[in-house]
């Protein structure tokens, strides 16, 4: 189904609800870790960018139950280099909108996370949804995989 440009793979219903803010969740953090390792592991080199954003990425910080992450690849238009190997870990690709920032939207099976992937042009979506001024609290830490891997995971 498409609306105004958004393509609906698995239906407007699957991303309608309702939104809720929740206090900070302790293992938001390690499923992050554990959500990164299982992508890195299905996509090696193809990314350039996998970071934590929002809320959920700010300890203490009040959220919705959903972890975010930013998922930069070279080309988010070609999904075969990356949309297979990122089901393979348990993602369901949501929508895609290739006029904005060729987006792809992705949610994971078991965890409540939602995968932003764009090319590079989308980092700066992924600026808005980092949470500036709270690096002293917040884990971090980059790791070399074509760009960097931001999360403060081990």
């Amino acid at each position: 189904m498409s609306v105004n440009g958004v393509e609906y793979l698995r239906g407007r219903d699957s991303l309608n609800g309702r939104v809720e803010l929740v206090a900070y969740d302790v293992g938001c953090p390690e499923i992050f870790c554990d959500v990164r390792d299982h992508i890195l592991s299905a996509l090696g080199s193809t990314s350039s960018t996998l970071e934590h954003v929002g809320s959920t990425s700010v300890p203490g910080l009040a959220s919705k139950p959903v972890i975010d992450i930013v998922l930069l690849v070279k080309d988010s238009a070609a999904e075969e280099t990356y949309i297979p190997q990122l089901e393979a870990v348990g993602f369901l690709h949501h929508l895609r909108e290739p006029g904005w920032l060729e987006h792809r939207l992705l949610k994971h099976k078991v965890h409540q996370v939602n995968l932003q992937a764009g090319g590079s042009e989308m980092d700066f979506y992924a600026g808005l949804l980092r949470c500036q001024g709270q690096n002293d609290q917040r884990p971090s830490g980059s790791i070399p995989l074509g760009s960097h891997i931001v999360g403060g995971c081990p």
